[in-house]
């Protein structure tokens, strides 16, 4: 059983690479409601054919779900045209408030069933006989692809004490407990990466901190926590921080520790430049 041919090795960085354009295009924040869907046919872009995933599609949709549901992923296989289908519900009951909190919870669930997505993606992408494509589809059935309601309360709690936990000095987050790896991997996919540490990357990657942060941002801010200047950090900060939150659907406490996570490595590499 081959791979295929890519120019990186699949880690973190390869998986926000190829799976954030995806998610960004699923428009995650903005959910028709069924009978109407968002469709993705991965067919129809060649750096997903190259990845080996050009046989499924990805759909999204509001959906009437049980109330304790907040969202689902539904696997189906062609065995006539070779086509996953992987369909996610959201219940419409998260969809369409202008409330922040609500609007969170949704943009969570919408996630962690998108992290389910990316699970089947890189598991399909290494199947090509018959038989090992029904081993796939067995490991499909056999994992939950559904959030509750209370998990997401709980998901957005604990994403909101992210900061907390980091300044508390605990370690790990909360997170990577709630909804451990083993409960996104399928074992056939050859990611070694953490899925929890790729939801929070979907949730607020590197990639979208760039597009709020310019470079001579970030050198003000790197400047700042270096002379210990707590006033100018937080006026360069505060503005990008409130606004992502906002635009987002994310907690604020969340933001900020995403963000303290990625100046930690700005600021390191600003004291080896100076």
């Amino acid at each position: 059983m081959s791979l295929p041919s890519t120019d990186s090795p699949r880690d973190e960085r390869w998986a926000i690479r190829t799976f954030r354009p995806l998610l960004k295009a699923l428009h995650v924040q903005n959910i028709p409601k069924h009978p109407q869907m968002t469709e993705i046919l991965l067919a129809d872009r060649r750096e997903w054919i190259t990845q080996g995933m050009g046989r499924c599609g990805i759909y999204i949709e509001q959906y009437d779900l049980p109330e304790n549901i907040g969202g689902m992923l539904i696997t189906s296989h062609d065995s006539v045209l070779d086509f996953f289908k992987l369909h996610i519900l959201i219940n419409s009951r998260l969809c369409g408030s202008v409330d922040h909190q609500c609007r969170v919870e949704q943009k969570i669930a919408a996630v962690h069933e998108f992290t389910h997505t990316v699970a089947a993606l890189s598991g399909i992408s290494r199947v090509k006989t018959a038989l090992l494509i029904e081993r796939m589809k067995e490991r499909l059935r056999q994992k939950t692809h559904a959030i509750y309601l209370d998990d997401i309360r709980r998901l957005a709690a604990e994403l909101n004490n992210a900061l907390f936990d980091k300044m508390s000095d605990r370690g790990e987050k909360n997170t990577k407990n709630h909804f451990p790896d083993e409960h996104f991997r399928l074992g056939i996919e050859d990611f070694p990466v953490s899925y929890p540490r790729i939801f929070e990357e979907f949730l607020l990657s590197r990639e979208m901190f760039d597009e709020y942060f310019s470079k001579d941002l970030v050198q003000a801010i790197c400047r700042a926590i270096s002379e210990r200047d707590g006033k100018t950090f937080v006026e360069l900060t505060n503005p990008n921080v409130i606004k992502i939150a906002k635009e987002k659907a994310l907690d604020f406490a969340f933001v900020l520790s995403r963000i303290m996570d990625i100046l930690a490595l700005e600021v390191a590499n600003y004291k080896i430049r100076r």
